[in-house]
């Protein structure tokens, strides 16, 4: 009597390729998240033709009247209300308390926000001597203002948002 003995295939011996195949696809996961992370923040950092090219649509579709809503968080805090008609601002306040002088808000308004805020820190990143920090700003894709901006460095992290809150 001929027997023909077939033994199933042990398990021990499929299992460790499993564990290979698994830790291969969590590995290149990992890789994938990191490129795409790589990739979105590196079309949010503030470059200078980011900067030109909002400056330009807001001066091309920006309201001459708005109230705007400036939340600052991070190292320095502070809430800002400005109010600006005809280009000028005609109310302001810090944290419910109003400016002793309207000129001091203008930081706070968007042309200030661009000239003030993004350009000094273009420029200090563009400096070759400057402790290193880290810029994020994402612009209103239709008026141009920048909606939120983040900067971190070695003892800071500052992130504004602001918001137009009236356009009359």
């Amino acid at each position: 009597m001929a027997t023909d003995k077939t033994y199933p295939a042990d398990p021990a011996i499929r299992r460790p390729n499993l564990w290979l195949w698994a830790l291969f696809g969590a590995v290149m996961g990992l890789v994938g998240c990191l490129v795409v992370l790589n990739w979105w923040n590196s079309r949010l950092a503030l470059t200078g033709e980011r900067l030109a090219q909002a400056r330009q649509t807001w001066h091309a579709k920006g309201p001459s009247d708005y109230d705007l809503e400036v939340t600052v968080n991070g190292s320095t805090q502070g809430h800002y209300l400005v109010q600006v008609r005809r280009g000028k601002i005609t109310a302001a306040s810090c944290d419910g308390r109003p400016f002793d002088r309207l000129d001091q808000a203008y930081p706070w308004t968007v042309p200030g926000l661009f000239e003030v805020v993004l350009q000094t820190d273009l420029e200090e990143l563009n400096r070759p001597d400057r402790r290193p920090f880290y810029t994020q700003v994402e612009f209103d894709p239709e008026l141009g203002y920048p909606i939120r901006y983040l900067r971190v460095g070695e003892n800071h992290r500052i992130q504004i948002e602001a918001k137009l809150t009236s356009q009359p």
